[in-house]
């Protein structure tokens, strides 16, 4: 949970010095995964995010790890994955005092209700295209998931314009809702890869 008092500390920061009360959240990989965290923790419930950028974020840590195993990413004979996953989480828990075990923000989408884009590469060498498409249908608020067709998982930078020019849509049609204090309509997944917000 520390990655979650980080998050609070910059969003309540922004509020109490600067006065801002709008904050949305951009975080990739497990960035990404830390902000999914943040906005369902019921200990932060006065300091919420009002939307969220997700960038190949993953649905369970569990999960990733045997997709990944699965497609052969990690090289690890199937009858020692539970003695390296052991192995894995007492060391992070002993660094960091997190449980990789719990590390599970699809179960927390039911409960969270604010607009969130979900990005995804369908070439992503870590992060399968599955796991954005889970969280975006467990998603109780308004989602989006926009999958990135031929890139891999480190190619973004190579495509920073597209990538900002998709966030950059998003953020400027809630900031549209937001001004004209709008009841958020539904969102639904366009076919092109960049979606246009009527």
């Amino acid at each position: 949970m520390r990655f979650c008092l980080s998050f609070w500390q910059v969003v309540e920061y922004l509020h109490l010095e600067h006065g801002i009360n709008r904050v949305a959240l951009w975080g990739r990989s497990m960035g990404a995964v830390s902000a999914l965290l943040f906005a369902q923790a019921p200990l932060y419930a006065l300091i919420r995010p009002d939307a969220l950028v997700l960038d190949s974020p993953f649905c369970s840590f569990p999960r990733l790890v045997d997709d990944l195993i699965k497609k052969g990413a990690l090289r690890i004979p199937r009858i020692a994955v539970k003695t390296v996953l052991s192995m894995v989480r007492s060391s992070v828990k002993k660094r960091t005092g997190a449980d990789v075990y719990k590390l599970e923000p699809i179960k927390g989408c039911s409960s969270a209700a604010m607009p969130a884009l979900f990005v995804t590469a369908d070439h992503d060498e870590m992060i399968p295209v599955e796991h954005g498409a889970a969280l975006n249908d467990q998603w109780s608020g308004p989602s989006l998931q926009v999958c990135a067709h031929r890139w891999t998982s480190m190619v973004f930078s190579k495509n920073a314009f597209a990538m900002r020019r998709t966030v950059t849509q998003f953020y400027a049609f809630l900031l549209i809702i937001f001004l004209q204090k709008m009841p958020m309509p539904y969102m639904v997944t366009p076919t092109g890869i960049f979606p246009r917000w009527a």
